[in-house]
């Protein structure tokens, strides 16, 4: 269970914007136990190295080459799952934060995406956002943060052109 910076084998950007993608990340490790494709999954996963959430940890990608795409959808497979009751195991959105950004500075956070598992318990399952950015954005970066610790898994991520959804205001973010 590597931290991030101790092992690459994570580190699989494909696609036309990938070119010069960078990481930075804190109190993140890749995992190959309870895997995306496992018996604990909803979903066809990868079941390759997934990002587990520690302590005060976020993930993020950046330098995302857009190529003029203004509408997009970003998916990921995550899971939550906890050995104590008072925390429980089931997915929560307001513990799970995706916020995204055009210049690395201010980040506007979306509070619109669903997750397939909605109330199930310990489950693998994809959450998707369609969103879309303003015309002229050359570049995305796109940061998860948890505020519970050692509970969280994200594997899968992909963001993919499409017809997009809500709006982002990156003047708003923070």
């Amino acid at each position: 269970w590597p931290y991030l910076d101790q092992f690459e084998g994570w580190k699989n950007a494909t696609g036309s914007g990938a070119a010069n993608v960078t990481y930075s990340f804190k109190g993140m490790s890749a995992r190959a136990n309870s895997t995306s494709d496992g018996e604990h999954s909803d979903y066809a996963g990868s079941g390759k190295n997934n990002m587990f959430f520690g302590s005060a940890a976020y993930f993020s990608t950046n330098n995302i080459a857009l190529n003029g795409a203004t509408g997009l959808t970003l998916t990921f497979g995550t899971e939550k799952y906890s050995q104590d009751a008072a925390i429980g195991s089931v997915f929560t959105k307001s513990e799970f934060r995706i916020y995204i950004s055009n210049d690395g500075a201010k980040w506007a956070e979306l509070t619109d995406y669903s997750f397939a598992g909605d109330g199930t318990e310990g489950r693998w399952n994809i959450a998707t956002a369609h969103f879309s950015v303003p015309e002229g954005t050359e570049k995305l970066s796109i940061c998860m943060e948890v505020s519970v610790a050692s509970v969280y898994r994200m594997d899968d991520m992909k963001l993919v052109i499409s017809e997009g959804g809500t709006v982002v205001d990156f003047s708003a973010g923070v």
